[in-house]
Formats: C-alpha cells, sequence, structure tokens
C-alpha cells in the first residue's frame, strides 16, 4: 500500500511547529491508532507525536512568552429549561489578554456554550451531552471596563449542569 503525506501547520502569532506525517495506511490499526510517529528534518530520530484517546493528533503548541501570566476562568452551573446564564471577567486596564482555548459542555441534549468579548460573540460550541474545546488564539484589548463573557444556554426541557471555560495568558 502506498504512504500518504500530511502537512500540519498551525497560523497566528504562538508558536507552532510543522509537521510531516508519513503514514503507511496498510499498518494502520484500531490497536495503534495512538501510535503515530513523525520524522523531524534536523534529526535521525522518529519522534512520537501526542495523540488523544481516540488517536487525533493534537497539534495545537501554544506557548505563553516570558513575562506574562496564565489567566483562566472556569463556570459552571445548573441552567433551567429554556434559560442562558452569564458570567463576566473584566480585562484590567493597559492589559492585554490573549486566549488560546475555550470549551465547554453539559449534561443537555440541547446546548451552547458561548464566549464573547465586550459583547461581540467570539466563538460558540453546541454541545449534546458532550464537552468540545476549540482554540482560539486571539488577543483582547482591555480598558478596566470591557469583559470577556461566557454565557451558558439551554434550549432543553430541563435543569442541566453546563460549564464553559477559557484559558491564555495576560500581558
Amino acid at each position: 500500500m502506498p504512504s500518504q503525506d500530511v502537512s500540519i501547520k498551525g497560523e497566528g502569532t504562538s508558536d507552532f511547529v510543522e509537521v510531516a506525517v508519513d503514514v503507511d495506511t496498510s499498518e494502520v490499526s484500531l490497536s495503534s491508532k495512538s501510535n503515530i510517529y513523525g520524522w523531524e528534518e534536523d534529526s535521525e530520530v522518529w519522534l512520537k507525536l501526542l495523540c488523544d484517546d481516540n488517536g487525533r493528533l493534537i497539534t495545537s503548541a501554544f506557548t505563553r512568552p516570558a513575562d506574562t501570566i496564565d489567566i483562566g476562568e472556569n463556570y459552571q452551573a445548573t441552567v433551567g429549561k429554556i434559560t442562558a446564564l452569564t458570567s463576566a471577567y473584566t480585562i484590567p486596564d493597559t492589559k492585554e489578554w490573549r486566549l488560546q482555548k475555550f470549551g465547554g459542555g453539559g449534561f443537555t441534549s440541547q446546548g451552547k456554550v458561548s464566549i464573547y468579548f465586550d459583547g461581540t460573540l467570539i466563538r460558540s460550541i453546541y454541545v449534546n451531552r458532550d464537552s468540545f474545546e476549540v482554540s482560539i488564539d486571539e488577543a483582547y484589548a482591555g480598558d478596566g471596563i470591557k469583559q470577556i463573557t461566557i454565557e451558558l444556554d439551554n434550549d432543553a426541557n430541563g435543569n442541566f449542569e453546563m460549564f464553559g471555560y477559557f484559558t491564555g495568558f495576560e500581558q
């Protein structure tokens, strides 16, 4: 069977690593899905690539620059029938928050977790008794009034536990 080359490259201002993956499709099986190796050009060594439990490559290699502070907030609540709850976090004056990851989930079958900057939608995740995480890698400037808001929205009949979170750094 022929091999398949795949290139993965991130875009944005964070540090990313370009990885070329050579997968021999004749040797891929369910038992080896988390054993994926990559070749580093400047080396003569095969490196095992980081994978999740389902064999998907973990490709974002966000790093926090020196002289910055980690930030992160988690909002968890029981959200009532056809209700949205919010929690807001103010970005300090003269500071910038670079959000790197946003995630959320819930037990509801008709839920949505959203994140906003100063009232403008950044991203939404639709949940159906599961959870997701996405990369954002965007910077938001603070003035002591502007906020990052997490919204938990339950459109199902019933009260359900939901959560949302973000991580990143302040500079």
